[in-house]
């Protein structure tokens, strides 16, 4: 009896030890299984979370430079507004001069006894409605003739041109308006310092140039002479990629302009341009322009 019962013993402990080490090592194989996927799927979630980072520096980047140049459409904007008024004001004060002057009732000149007409109650409603008629025709006649005649503002009788370069040298940034705030002329009072836009006075044909230098090795960039925010002209310029070489370039246009239209020079908003734009004693970076 105690032998059969040994045997037994035997089999079960050697069942055990088969079955149990195949079952440990099918788990071990599966938990190995698991953490490959495990691993395959960090990795993936690493790639996608490197590419997001880079989508999101790159719209950071386009944020920034729709930002400066809203801030620079904003500062066209003002200055826009403020030659309006401006405006707006001279003509209002000169009109109502001229009102005045022009009106009967503020014409005296060398007025005798006789020029004066004899008040009679009896005719008053008559006469004073006539009196008043007549002087209000003269004077919307008088008003009239004088908007005709003087429809041609001072501007259009002035010549018009503009020179500015920039003060200090700035950085190269795509899609940047370039701000030439160092004005030598400006007459007709055309060009902004702070926007850095030429505002047409008047129709005509203009001479518009533009001088660009890089600043230091490595500088590079198009630049564009735009016309309502249409490129009208381009020019590149490129310093050596060794020596602190400066080399300028000239953009010039002869172009047909109306009144109102907005000329600016900007970065490309493409080109993958660097470096920075040099402006200083020994070169200038500039912006001009003159009416034929």
């Amino acid at each position: 009896m105690e032998k059969p019962f040994l045997f037994c013993v035997v089999i079960v402990a050697f069942g055990y030890t088969v079955f149990g080490a195949s079952t440990e090592e099918e788990s071990f194989q599966t938990n190995s299984e698991r953490f490959r996927r495990i691993e395959e799927t960090l990795q993936k979630l690493k790639t996608e979370n490197k590419n997001l980072h880079s989508v999101v520096q790159k719209q950071k980047n386009e944020i920034s430079i729709l930002v400066q140049e809203q801030k620079g459409q904003q500062q066209e904007i003002n200055e826009l507004k403020h030659s309006c008024l401006r405006k707006t004001t001279r003509k209002e004060v000169a009109d109502e001069t001229t009102e005045k002057s022009q009106h009967p009732l503020f014409t005296t000149r060398n007025a005798t006894k006789e020029d004066f007409i004899p008040f009679d109650k009896s005719e008053k409603g008559h006469k004073d409605g006539e009196r008043r008629e007549i002087g209000g025709n003269q004077y919307k006649n008088r008003l009239s003739r004088l908007l005709e005649g003087g429809s041609h503002s001072e501007t259009e009788t002035n010549d018009v041109a503009f020179y500015a370069y920039m003060s200090k040298s700035e950085a190269i940034i795509p899609h940047h308006t370039l701000i030439f705030d160092h004005v030598e002329t400006n007459i007709g009072h055309a060009y902004s310092q702070h926007s850095g836009a030429f505002t047409v006075p008047i129709n005509g044909v203009y001479i518009l140039s533009y001088t660009i230098f890089p600043r230091g090795a490595g500088s590079y960039a198009s630049v564009e002479l735009t016309v309502n925010s249409i490129s009208r002209n381009t020019i590149f310029v490129d310093s050596s990629s060794t020596d602190n070489d400066h080399t300028g370039c000239t953009g010039f246009a002869v172009l047909a302009l109306k009144q109102g239209d907005v000329c600016f020079v900007r970065l490309h908003p493409t080109y993958p341009s660097t470096g920075k734009i040099d402006s200083e004693s020994i070169m200038r970076s500039s912006f001009s322009g003159v009416k034929v």
